[in-house]
């Protein structure tokens, strides 16, 4: 409550939900580690589409895809 109103104050609207959709995948992930239960396909699904979003959102596929592109044309420069 109070914790989740302070950041919302202090943060832009993309790091707040950024951070909202790690709560939820990471709440997911110690489920399945530390009770040893799984998620279904259509959970398994969607948490997958929830973090794409979150990548999608934050636009940290932009600096992949450059640093990416930049790395496989040095690649092919030097075995010219």
């Amino acid at each position: 409550g109070t914790l989740t109103y302070t950041a919302y104050q202090n943060l832009d609207a993309v790091t707040f939900n950024g951070l909202t959709q790690f709560k939820v995948l990471s709440s997911a992930l110690f489920c399945y580690l530390l009770l040893g239960k799984g998620q279904s396909v259509k959970q398994m699904v969607a948490l997958g589409m929830l973090m794409f979003s979150t990548v999608v959102f934050q636009g940290s596929w932009k600096e992949w895809f450059v640093t990416w592109k930049k790395d496989n044309h040095e690649k092919t420069n030097a075995a010219q």
